[in-house]
C-alpha cells in the first residue's frame, strides 16, 4: 500500500479522495450528503476552525482504497492528533484500515502529538476496528432526523 499526502491543488487526488470518502458514505452514511471537490478542496485549506487537516490517499497498484486526515491545533492542545480514517468498502477487513492507523499514529508522534483520537459511527465493525487496537470508547455523536411536517401533524393530533 502507498500513502501519499496531498493539498487542495492536487486535483486529481482530490478528485480520487472524494470518490473513495462517498463510497464510504453510501455505505456507512447514506443520510449524509456526497462530499464534492468544492468542499473537500475548501476543508484542505481552511478547515473548519482555520486550521486544515492534512489529507493523504492509500492506494493499491495505483487504485484508490482508503483516505485519511490528520488533524493537529497549533494554539491548543498541542499534545492532540485527530485522525479520520475511512476505506472504500470494496476493500475493507484486508488490513488496509489498520496499515492507514498505524501510518498517521507514527506521523502524529514524530509531531509529538502523545494522545490520537479517531471516530466512526455506531456500529459492530467500528467498535471491532477500535476494540482490536486499543482505542476506548469515550465520546458519542448522535446523528437525528426529524421532518418538521411529522412532527407538526403528531403534534395537532396529540393534542386534539
Amino acid at each position: 500500500m502507498e500513502i501519499t499526502e496531498f493539498g487542495p491543488d492536487d486535483h486529481e487526488r482530490v478528485r480520487r479522495f472524494v470518490e473513495v470518502t462517498n463510497a464510504v458514505r453510501r455505505a456507512d452514511s447514506p443520510w449524509v450528503h456526497p462530499m464534492t471537490e468544492h468542499e473537500c478542496e475548501g476543508m484542505l485549506r481552511h478547515a473548519w476552525d482555520g486550521e486544515p487537516p492534512v489529507a493523504f490517499l492509500a492506494t493499491v497498484d495505483g487504485v484508490p482504497i482508503g483516505t485519511a486526515e490528520l488533524h493537529t491545533s497549533e494554539y491548543d492542545n498541542l499534545h492532540l492528533a485527530w485522525l479520520d480514517l475511512a476505506v472504500h468498502p470494496e476493500h475493507r477487513r484486508r488490513g488496509h484500515g489498520s496499515a492507514i492507523l498505524e501510518a498517521m499514529t507514527e506521523r502524529a508522534l514524530a509531531q509529538r502529538r502523545t494522545s490520537v483520537g479517531t471516530g466512526g459511527w455506531e456500529a459492530d465493525a467500528t467498535r471491532g476496528f477500535a476494540e482490536r487496537h486499543g482505542l476506548g470508547l469515550r465520546i458519542k455523536e448522535i446523528n437525528r432526523r426529524h421532518f418538521p411536517a411529522e412532527v407538526f401533524f403528531a403534534a395537532r393530533s396529540y393534542r386534539a
